[in-house]
């Protein structure tokens, strides 16, 4: 008895210990540079969700923002199209997280799995509106698949777009190249 006393404590200390490791790894993460990256970024933040850790979730998160995006688009796309694209970039930014939240959620604490690709050509039938923003400088935008498939629930895809900022990607809008052509997001359910 006193044996398996002592066994239950050190599961404890070393899950105790696993967990703290985990979440330490998680923090310290670097932004993504790639898919490869951007898929065990955003891996990293699935476990933190389910795990209920949503400060750590938001702090990764918010590591995907664009740093001062007000100066990035001013520098980007020129004064008279810098405070309209802030504006609608903190917007966009608000429900990339809680787009990412509500997919985390849904997926319980069940083995989900992530993928990532990157979208190397223009998706057929899109372009730019008329009243799209024209960058003032070359803007090379990365496009991401990205995928969760929840075992017995179906999966959920969508696109997300990325700039390079000082080495590493920041989201840029929902959707595929070009970022402001409109977003791309499908819900799969489980077919019987």
């Amino acid at each position: 008895m006193r044996a398996c006393c002592w066994y239950l404590i050190a599961i404890l200390i070393l899950g105790t210990c696993a967990v703290a490791q985990e979440r330490t790894l998680i923090s310290s993460s670097i932004v993504p540079t790639d898919a490869q990256s951007l898929q065990m970024y955003l891996g990293a933040m699935l476990h933190a969700y389910q795990a209920g850790d949503v400060s750590t979730f938001n702090e990764l998160a918010n590591d995907l923002k664009l740093p001062k995006a007000d100066e990035w688009f001013h520098k980007s796309f020129g004064p008279d199209q810098a405070n309209a694209m802030n504006e609608n970039y903190r917007r966009s930014f608000q429900a990339f997280c809680s787009r990412l939240a509500e997919d985390f959620e849904s997926s319980g604490n069940i083995a989900a799995e992530l993928t990532v690709q990157e979208r190397k050509s223009k998706l057929a039938g899109t372009s730019p509106s008329l009243s799209a923003p024209t960058p003032k400088v070359d803007l090379k935008i990365n496009s991401y698949k990205c995928v969760l498939t929840v075992p017995g629930k179906g999966r959920t895809e969508w696109m997300d777009s990325f700039v390079v900022v000082d080495g590493s990607l920041r989201y840029i809008g929902q959707g595929a190249f070009p970022f402001w052509a409109g977003p791309l997001r499908i819900k799969v359910k489980k077919t019987q």
